[in-house]
């Protein structure tokens, strides 16, 4: 129903070609402090109201559940005094990359938005 693309640097060029194809089901996001911010605080909020919930990694079989796991742990907040919105980042030598595409595609399912149904990575959840 929904495609929401990072269109930030190289993101831009693939988001567009995306637009071109499929029209208005496509939505680009530019990731900056506030809107990642954002996006991880709609993720917090999902999980915390068990909207969307993640497979047991160490029972799980994906290698992709894994990477998740050990990413969503790495990922940091940091304040500063000029600002109420916190930076987000990851530790040294970790990556973001496949937290921000679970941010992106849970904007679909964004807090406030009601007729959303709950859901977990292998699909919709009937509750």
């Amino acid at each position: 129903k929904k495609i929401f693309c990072d269109c930030t640097g190289l993101g831009a060029g693939p988001s567009d070609i995306l637009t071109e194809k499929l029209g208005g089901i496509v939505e680009g996001v530019t990731f900056t402090r506030n809107s990642k911010a954002d996006m991880f605080y709609n993720l917090k909020l999902l999980f915390q109201q068990k909207k969307l919930s993640l497979p047991d990694y160490t029972t799980s079989t994906d290698p992709n559940v894994r990477k998740l796991f050990f990413q969503l742990m790495s990922i940091q907040q940091e304040f500063n005094s000029n600002s109420d919105i916190p930076k987000i980042s990851h530790e040294a030598r970790t990556h973001d990359d496949v937290c921000c595409a679970l941010c992106l595609a849970a904007l679909y399912f964004r807090v406030g938005k009601k007729g959303k149904k709950s859901y977990t990575i292998s699909g919709f959840n009937q509750r």
